[in-house]
């Protein structure tokens, strides 16, 4: 068996003449905020004005970039690609060695960059130097 509890004024009465009268002031503001909602510039006001955010954001930026220089990196890396046609060595037989590799460290070891060769599909050759600025012009000459 259940049972059931309707709510009539005079039961709503009774409850609420136990309560402390804060919770009564209480209770009636919530019932009034649930029936008035915001209204939508209340709830979302406007944003300020785009030239004064600007003015803001750059009075920082004008103190910061007079100490601020760009820093260039130590390390670059060039690549070279050179078609069969103008290659010195077309005829390698074996990866990696012969004439090729022996003037590349040759020329790592003179210049302190590094190399790396890569050989295409098309017999081209691509030569990738990285270092310092320095080593890398060098390497390249």
């Amino acid at each position: 068996m259940s049972s059931v509890a309707v709510l009539t004024q005079e039961s709503f009465a009774e409850h609420r003449s136990g309560l402390v009268p804060q919770q009564i002031k209480v209770a009636t503001l919530n019932s009034e905020e649930e029936s008035d909602p915001p209204t939508y510039k209340d709830a979302f006001p406007p944003l300020p004005e785009k030239a004064a955010c600007l003015e803001s954001a750059q009075e920082p930026a004008g103190a910061w970039g007079n100490k601020i220089r760009p820093i260039k990196a130590s390390v670059i890396t060039q690549v070279f690609h050179v078609p069969l046609e103008e290659r010195k060595y077309k005829d390698m037989n074996q990866f990696g060695e012969g004439e090729q590799a022996k003037i590349c460290l040759e020329i790592m070891q003179r210049t302190g960059a590094h190399l790396e060769l890569s050989l295409a599909k098309d017999q081209g050759l691509s030569i990738m130097v990285s270092g310092k600025l320095d080593a890398v012009m060098k390497a390249r000459k």
